[in-house]
C-alpha cells in the first residue's frame, strides 16, 4: 500500500488556517463550508463510480477533484487521503486505492459534520 503522507498527523479541519486565507471573512467561510457541503456528496459519488469500475484515469482525475475542493477549506485530512487515492489510481493501484477510499469516506463525514459545527452552524 501507498504511503498515507503522514495522514494521521493532520487535522479533519484546519479553522484557523482557513481564516488566514480568507482574511477572517467568517461570511465567505460559510459560503465554502456550505458549497463543500453540498458539493462533495456528488464528488464522491463520481469517485466511487470509478473505483467501482476499477478505471485509473477516472479515480485519479476525481480524487484530484476532491483533493482541490479540501484544500480550499483547509481540509488536510481529506486532502491527503485524496492525494493518496490520486496516486494510487494513476498507478492502478487497486488494493491501495479501496484501503484509502475507507478512509476517506470516514474523514469526509467527519469533516461534514465538524463544518457543519464550526462554520455553518455560526452564520446562525
Amino acid at each position: 500500500m501507498t504511503k498515507q503522507n503522514g495522514m494521521n498527523e493532520k487535522p479533519v479541519f484546519d479553522k484557523a488556517d482557513l481564516m488566514e486565507r480568507l482574511d477572517g471573512d467568517m461570511s465567505l467561510a460559510v459560503d465554502l463550508a456550505e458549497l463543500f457541503v453540498t458539493d462533495v456528496r456528488v464528488k464522491i459519488t463520481l469517485l466511487q463510480d470509478a473505483i467501482e469500475e476499477k478505471n485509473g484515469a477516472d479515480i485519479e482525475k476525481e480524487a484530484h477533484s476532491l483533493k482541490g475542493a479540501a484544500s480550499n477549506l483547509s481540509a488536510e485530512k481529506v486532502r491527503y487521503l485524496a492525494a493518496d487515492i490520486e496516486a494510487a489510481g494513476g498507478q492502478n493501484d487497486m488494493e491501495s486505492v479501496l484501503a484509502f477510499n475507507r478512509l476517506l469516506l470516514d474523514a469526509v463525514d467527519e469533516l461534514v459534520d465538524v463544518l457543519q459545527r464550526e462554520v455553518i452552524g455560526t452564520a446562525r
